[in-house]
């Protein structure tokens, strides 16, 4: 499976309150949409007095069941429309070592997104293995972690999921964290394989 986001950092007196609306009003668009297996719909404020952030962003993340779902949604109506309004992303991707179920990530309204540089000559399977997200995860009490990895820039994503901070396990360090909020979580349908 495959992670996928992309980031819109917008003007710091932008009224965030438009993001809010977008997500309310068309997050729902993509549930039932084939392979998508979930997007969170993440975004951030600088005027947030819980979860501040050093700028305003819209920054959905997916995961998707395989590349040709992935290459479906680029190619509609939809993300053109996006990129007219908000500009052209890079588009950010990971293969999937482990995800929460897409029910339960439906539940949760905060997320807290941790990169980290995966060093070299690293044993690859021992630090992307479902129990070492599991053991990270529970080692901060912050649920069930998505995690990922990106090997065309060796770099590990680590994306806890939680409704309150509390739930959030203590970032390494803060320079590789940001906090979001979720708007909406669309939950795709299932390919046969």
């Amino acid at each position: 499976m495959i992670v996928m986001q992309y980031s819109f950092c917008l003007p710091a007196d932008y009224d965030m309150d438009i993001i809010e609306r977008r997500i309310r009003d068309n997050g729902a668009r993509l549930d039932d949409f084939p392979g998508l297996v979930f997007k969170s719909y993440l975004y951030a404020r600088r005027d947030d007095p819980i979860l501040p952030s050093q700028e305003n962003l819209y920054a959905p993340l997916y995961v998707w069941q395989h590349p040709h779902s992935m290459q479906r949604f680029l190619s509609s109506p939809g993300f053109a429309a996006l990129t007219q309004t908000f500009g052209w992303p890079t588009i950010d991707i990971w293969l999937l070592s482990h995800a929460p179920s897409a029910e339960w990530a439906k539940a949760q309204t905060i997320a807290q997104r941790q990169r980290t540089v995966i060093a070299p000559y690293s044993q690859l399977s021992n630090s992307l293995s479902r129990d070492a997200a599991l053991n990270s995860s529970l080692a901060g009490g912050g649920g069930d972690a998505l995690q990922a990895w990106n090997p065309t820039i060796w770099q590990r994503l680590q994306v806890d999921f939680g409704t309150n901070l509390t739930d959030m396990p203590m970032p390494h360090d803060m320079a590789t964290t940001q906090h979001y909020r979720i708007g909406y979580t669309a939950i795709g349908s299932a390919l046969s394989e």
